[in-house]
C-alpha cells in the first residue's frame, strides 16, 4: 500500500509540473497578428518607391497578399530574345543538325560509289535512276544534292547526269567541277 501511495504522490507532481502554463508559446492569433503586420510593412515599402511604367512595373507590382518575397529593387527584366529555350533538350537540338546536314541518303557517298542505272524523261521534266553501292535505287532531279562535296544536279541527258561539285584547296579556295556520270553499257556475253 505505500508503493501505491508514493506512486500517486508521484504522478500528481508530475501533473502538476505538466499543467504549468508556459507564457513563451505562440498561438494562432499571435501569428496572424504578426503576419498582419508584415504585409502592412510591404504595403508601405511598395507605397514609398517611386511608380513606374510599362512591362517592368508589372512585373514588381504587388499582388493582393502585397507580400514582396523574390522582388528585385534593381528593376531587372529578363529578356528571352535571342537566348535558347533552357527546357529543349541538347540532344535533340544535335540530332537535328546532324540530319540538315545530310538530307539526302546519296549524300553519303562519293560520286565515283554511285551509277547511273536509267534516264527517265517526260517533255522538260527528266529524271535519272541512280544506284548507291548497296543496289539501293534512288530517284533524282535537276537541283538535287548528291555525292560527299555539296554536289548538286545540274543536267540530266539522255544517257548521262552532269553533277558540279565544290571543293575547297588548301589554299581555301572554293574550286567548283563538272563531273558527268554516264550509264554504263554492257560489252554484251
Amino acid at each position: 500500500m505505500k508503493t501505491i501511495a508514493r506512486f500517486a504522490v508521484l504522478a500528481a507532481a508530475l501533473a502538476l509540473l505538466g499543467c504549468e502554463e508556459q507564457g513563451d508559446t505562440a498561438t494562432v492569433a499571435d501569428f496572424e497578428k504578426n503576419r498582419a503586420a508584415a504585409q502592412a510593412r510591404g504595403a508601405a515599402a511598395a507605397a514609398q518607391q517611386t511608380p513606374q511604367r510599362g512591362p517592368a512595373a508589372v512585373a514588381q507590382a504587388p499582388n493582393n497578399a502585397q507580400t514582396r518575397y523574390g522582388a528585385s529593387s534593381a528593376g531587372y527584366r529578363y529578356d528571352a530574345t535571342g537566348k535558347r529555350d533552357p527546357f529543349r533538350s541538347f540532344v535533340k537540338d544535335k540530332l537535328r543538325e546532324d540530319v540538315a546536314d545530310i538530307a539526302s541518303p546519296l549524300e553519303q557517298f562519293e560520286l565515283g560509289q554511285l551509277t547511273v542505272s536509267g534516264v527517265v524523261w517526260q517533255a522538260d521534266r527528266r529524271r535519272a535512276l541512280v544506284l548507291d553501292p548497296a543496289g539501293q535505287a534512288y530517284v533524282v532531279k535537276t537541283g538535287d544534292r548528291i555525292g560527299k562535296n555539296d554536289g548538286v544536279v545540274t543536267e540530266i541527258g539522255d544517257s548521262s547526269l552532269l553533277v558540279l561539285e565544290s571543293y575547297v584547296d588548301f589554299h581555301g579556295d572554293k574550286t567548283e567541277k563538272e563531273i558527268e556520270m554516264r550509264i554504263r553499257q554492257s560489252t554484251g556475253g
